[in-house]
């Protein structure tokens, strides 16, 4: 995405070149007197159009580029909160399944817990460790 947008602004850059050696040429004509007086006003509307273009084009990518950089700081938000969501209803599944499990079957439950505790912690801390080096 990055090259793409390093080419369009090489692009545009070679285009304002152009632009500039070609008013340069259009004042070395006017001053020798090549150009036409009736040539002369359209010529001076095309160039104006052409600058005004390059500058239009310009302000469209900053905007462009400002409105990805606001969006992808929105997606990151949004995944953030995502994450959250998903680790608090996987705890309250897990809290609802224990609780089925303990109304059916008393005790256990709780002989579950006091057997498989370690594993449970170990679980949450990989879980957590991915997801900080992610």
């Amino acid at each position: 995405m990055d090259s793409d947008n390093d080419a369009a602004k090489a692009g545009l850059d070679e285009v304002s070149g152009h632009i500039q050696v070609l008013n340069a040429r259009l004042a070395q004509l006017r001053k020798s007197g090549a150009v036409t007086a009736a040539a002369d006003a359209p010529l001076e509307d095309l160039q104006d159009y052409y600058e005004r273009a390059v500058q239009l084009r310009t302000m469209r990518i900053t905007t462009l580029e400002e409105e990805k950089t606001e969006l992808a700081g929105k997606a990151s938000t949004a995944a953030a909160k995502l994450y959250r969501f998903q680790a608090l209803l996987a705890v309250c599944g897990l809290g609802l399944v224990g609780a089925l499990v303990e109304n059916t079957f008393p005790g256990t439950a709780l002989d579950i817990l006091n057997e498989y505790w370690s594993h449970g912690l170990l679980a949450v801390i990989v879980a957590i460790m991915v997801k900080r080096c992610t």
